[in-house]
């Protein structure tokens, strides 16, 4: 079983440091268990002579219509439909978060585990890790925390080992500091642990300290608003990870709702992302929702992904919302343009789209226990398209159990694609409340089916999963908020 060392001392730091004599004002928390069923069609490398293949230049085309890869005096290669297999992820996570007999004194913890899962599935091999594990203070206006803690924020989700410390002595103001070493994003490991290593040659040699300050202005309500700075160099100093700054914004203006939040990049003196969204009541039961956004994809320093200049889209989008709660019915439709930056790729010859439009509508409507939705989605871009849609029928039984039969339906294709893939299935999905405990599950079949791609056989995908999940404990008198520090 591989764990890392780190993660280890986090876990036995909890344990040892909040013994079963302090959980005297309560404990509260959830455990759940969940399986898998996913099937797969693995791809199938297949080559002839290039002397075969008529035409000349790297991209040509068989008889059949299937796209290869040529190189002159070798081979051309593609990769065609293998064969077709399931695999059985089986998961475990504990989420629990402790009040210590010491006033202001607390622990928490989300352990993910992966014991009994198919080999097959990606990361199994780490079969137990901590996301969360720390232990936290509070004293009146100061809040310390220490361990392995989940950030979310203007900057997104990051997890760290180390140490923060939040203040919100001012009223509507919050402070916070923090600082520790930073983990790879989505990871929960370093970023030069075997993880990293193990999938990209050129993985970081040398951890990362990570440190940021955190602001936020909050009105309840009316206003918020958040900044944040944040820091990761390597430990040896010798280049920077990411260095970027970060703000949103939440406000009522009239009967309007504001949203909005930007991203800069320091090193790049680029923005990545500047979105604002407005929601308006329109009445009759009608809403607007009109949202704009300039996107720029960030990559961390350290890979080579962000010398290829990402290319940014500015997006526009609008939907309109109707309800009625008479007749339990709400509907809504919109749509977006996409407009894409200058990619400086490809030739005069070859001309790649570079917008995109998107459609969208769907519904809701309840009937004592009985409820249906539906939606439908057309999206037409940069490299591929989109279309399809789906539907639900269900009905409640009592106040702790449901039923529902589900079914849809995508087809996609577009220029970077030769050939139409087309999935069609449906199934049924259920859950039942039980006390303290949760019980859910779906299964379904999906027929995948391929047009002008004569080399892809179609198959038929199973995808089920059954989850139980226990809460337990209970929760002390609740404690002020510290909304926007950390989103701990």
């Amino acid at each position: 079983m591989i764990v890392h060392r780190r993660t280890l001392a986090l876990v036995s730091s909890v344990l040892l440091l909040a013994p079963t004599a302090l959980f005297a004002q309560g404990i509260r928390g959830e455990l759940r268990v969940r399986g898998d069923i996913v099937g797969f069609q693995r791809l199938q490398r297949d080559s002839v002579p290039e002397s075969q293949v008529s035409g000349s230049g790297a991209q040509r085309q068989l008889a059949d219509g299937t796209a290869v890869t040529c190189t002159t005096g070798d081979f051309c290669r593609w990769y065609g439909s293998g064969d077709t297999e399931s695999v059985y992820p089986l998961y475990q996570d504990l989420r629990a978060t402790g009040w210590t007999g010491v006033e202001g004194l607390s622990f928490h913890t989300q352990l993910r585990a992966r014991l009994g899962s198919d080999e097959a599935w990606p990361r199994t091999e780490q079969e137990v890790e901590a996301i969360t594990a720390y232990i936290g203070y509070r004293k009146d206006d100061l809040w310390l925390r220490g361990g392995r803690m989940l950030r979310s924020g203007s900057l997104g989700y990051r997890n760290f080992d180390g140490a923060s410390v939040a203040w919100s002595g001012l009223g509507p103001l919050r402070l916070e500091a923090y600082g520790g070493w930073s983990l790879g994003i989505g990871l929960n490991a370093p970023r030069n642990g075997q993880l990293l290593t193990e999938a990209d040659e050129w993985a970081p040699n040398k951890r990362a300290y990570i440190y940021g300050f955190d602001g936020a202005l909050d009105f309840g309500t009316s206003f918020f608003a958040n900044v944040q700075y944040q820091r990761e160099i390597r430990t040896d100093e010798t280049g920077l990870y990411s260095e970027r700054i970060g703000g949103s914004l939440r406000a009522i203006v009239g009967d309007a709702i504001l949203d909005g939040g930007i991203t800069y990049d320091l090193a790049f003196k680029e923005i990545n992302l500047a979105r604002l969204q407005m929601t308006s009541p329109l009445g009759a039961g009608f809403g607007l929702v009109l949202e704009g956004k300039h996107y720029r994809p960030f990559f961390e320093y350290w890979t080579i992904w962000g010398a290829f200049s990402p290319v940014a889209y500015t997006e526009g989008r609008g939907m309109l919302t109707w309800s009625s709660p008479e007749l339990g019915l709400s509907l809504e439709a919109g749509g977006g343009y996409r407009d894409y930056d200058e990619t400086s790729a490809g030739t005069e010859s070859v001309e790649i789209k570079e917008d995109g439009v998107r459609l969208y509508g769907g519904g809701h409507w309840v009937n004592g226990p009985w409820f249906v939705d539906g939606g439908y989605r057309s999206e037409t871009g940069f490299g591929a398209s989109r279309y399809g849609g789906d539907l639900s029928v269900g009905r409640r039984i009592g106040a702790d159990a449901r039923i529902a039969l589900f079914g849809s339906s995508t087809k996609s294709f577009g220029e970077f694609r030769i050939g139409e893939q087309l999935g069609t299935g449906g199934g049924i999905d259920a859950s039942w409340n039980l006390g303290d405990f949760t019980v859910s599950g779906s299964a379904a079949l999906y027929r995948i089916t391929f047009e002008n791609r004569s080399r892809n056989e179609d198959w038929t995908q199973p995808r089920a999963h059954l989850s139980v999940a226990w809460r337990f404990g209970s929760t002390p008198k609740p404690r002020p908020s510290m909304r926007g520090i950390g989103g701990y």
